[in-house]
């Protein structure tokens, strides 16, 4: 297990958010009529009730006002997830992926000159005339030694 007790939240939290939307599509939903039979004949043989044409109406007129409501309030939270978006996040990400770079850069520098490489020895020629001799002088010691 972790020993960070955000990370152990996160991974629970992360848990539910999956498991509890399957709960959903398991249970039945409760169901509400807008009409039911019993109301449609009342309405259809009451003379002094509104005409089932107007109770529709009113209902598709009450459906179509809360649905702008929601589509307004949608289009409100969108505007507003865009500018943090814009002005957050993307900032953000560009800064930490620039550190992100530099750090890598630094480590592979340090890895080259020989600090992180466990040797202390670069990995590149430091002394071009000096490592030419060295292997010349291994090469004619050879060709002697024959």
């Amino acid at each position: 297990m972790s020993k960070s007790p955000f990370a152990a939240t996160l991974a629970i939290l992360l848990s539910i958010t999956l498991i509890a939307p399957s709960a959903f599509l398991i249970a039945p939903q409760r169901v509400h009529a807008i009409f039911g039979f019993s109301d449609t004949v009342h309405v259809l043989t009451d003379t002094s009730a509104p005409s089932l044409k107007t109770a529709v109406q009113s209902t598709i007129t009450a459906i179509k006002s809360t649905l702008t409501e929601i589509n307004t309030a949608t289009a409100s939270w969108a505007e507003t997830a865009q500018m943090v978006n814009d002005y957050v996040l993307g900032p953000l990400a560009f800064v930490l992926s620039g550190n992100l770079l530099k750090l890598m850069t630094a480590g592979v520098i340090s890895f080259v000159i020989g600090k992180a490489n466990g040797t202390g020895i670069p990995q590149f020629v430091v002394d071009v005339q000096k490592s030419f001799q060295t292997v010349s002088d291994v090469r004619t010691l050879a060709y002697f030694d024959q």
